[in-house]
């Protein structure tokens, strides 16, 4: 799995912001950076039992590829955008109602919902130095899902999310990165 630290960076916390870059602690102590002010937009949609990993590149050319169990395949952008819609259509059916965070300063806005004692479920939309960034995650009956977008990346992180993804075989990773052109 792509870890589903990348949803706990967003609820967690993004542990410094500087011109050009975001660094973000995950759950399990990593530290991911994104670089920004780019074109690509990174996507994360997954469960316990799949994950689809999506980058569009700034031109419009994307790649999208799936894991189910230990297997990977390459997947066509309207399949992947169709997964990415019944995820968060879901997700959508589970709206957290709870605790809001709201920040808005100029060029920078953040906003986080969670719900549930342990804060089993949450969105996060935050906007900061070309970033986007949009996660909505659950965590029900033991089950995660969740939906991670990153807007405004550059292409090295593109390539580094594409070779650091979980489970995706070196055929798959490089035919991605064929087809984004990286």
């Amino acid at each position: 799995m792509m870890r589903f630290g990348l949803c706990a960076l967003a609820l967690f916390g993004v542990t410094a912001c500087s011109p050009g870059k975001i660094e973000v602690g995950t759950d399990n102590g990593e530290t991911v950076v994104v670089n920004g002010r780019g074109g690509y937009s990174l996507q994360l949609v997954g469960s316990d039992s799949r994950q689809i990993y999506i980058v569009t590149a700034p031109d419009g050319r994307s790649a999208a590829a799936k894991v189910e169990g230990e297997v990977s395949s390459l997947l066509g952008s309207a399949e992947a955008q169709n997964l990415i819609s019944t995820n968060q259509a879901a997700l959508a059916t589970d709206a957290p109602a709870g605790e809001d965070v709201n920040i808005s300063l100029p060029g920078f806005s953040l906003k986080v919902t969670e719900s549930g004692p342990n804060g089993e479920s949450g969105r996060v939309k935050m906007k900061a130095m070309g970033f986007d960034l949009d996660v909505d995650a659950r965590n029900t009956a033991g089950a995660e899902r969740a939906v991670v977008r990153i807007g405004g990346a550059d292409a090295k992180s593109a390539r580094e999310f594409i070779e650091g993804a979980d489970g995706l075989s070196a055929e798959t990773r490089e035919e991605m990165l064929r087809k984004v052109g990286l």
